[in-house]
């Protein structure tokens, strides 16, 4: 906290005090931010920061460009179990969002600003598949989308377990009964 406060002039923190997952945690910061292009970044490390002017760059030319790490051009390191649940989640979101992105939840993506703050204003989803309703949204709504291709290490133990895609798919039915 008090390396961000060394920073102020040039951070803005925001903070809540009931836990709202991690798409409550995005959202929050996303409509509190003040630039022209508003972009969030995991902070397990596996993505390295200076995958951020690229991103900045594509936005010139994109409403949204998130990290892939699906992409061919990628370079990704991630262990068998991530992968696998990676695959099996996309698989299902395919199926009941009609998307065909098949890197829904990179922790990396990028937004002109009142792109940002459409897609985020009316957020239904606050846990780990907020991601998928962006998509959906983006889809929908005709925004234009840049997939850029990433180097992307695997860092630390993955939150993600075994069973978690299972039980994301039953979260997925909810989410899209509601769209």
């Amino acid at each position: 906290m008090d390396v961000l406060k060394e920073f102020s002039k040039d951070i803005k923190l925001v903070s809540y005090d009931k836990n709202k997952g991690k798409g409550g945690a995005v959202r929050e910061g996303i409509l509190s931010s003040m630039g022209e292009k508003v972009l969030f970044i995991d902070a397990d490390g596996s993505i390295q920061p200076d995958e951020i002017p690229k991103m900045l760059e594509e936005l010139d030319n994109y409403d949204v460009v998130v990290g892939d790490r699906a992409s061919k051009d990628s370079n990704v390191n991630a262990i068998a179990l991530r992968n696998m649940t990676g695959k099996l989640f996309n698989f299902y979101v395919n199926i009941l969002f009609r998307c065909k992105t098949w890197d829904n939840l990179c922790g990396f993506k990028g937004f002109k600003k009142e792109i940002a703050k459409d897609l985020f204003t009316n957020l239904i989803a606050y846990g780990w598949i907020f991601d998928v309703e962006l998509f959906y949204k983006i889809h929908k709504k005709n925004y234009t989308l840049y997939k850029l291709p990433i180097k992307w290490v695997h860092k630390g133990d993955s939150k993600i377990k075994l069973l978690d895609p299972f039980k994301m798919f039953f979260q997925l039915i909810k989410l899209r009964m509601k769209l």
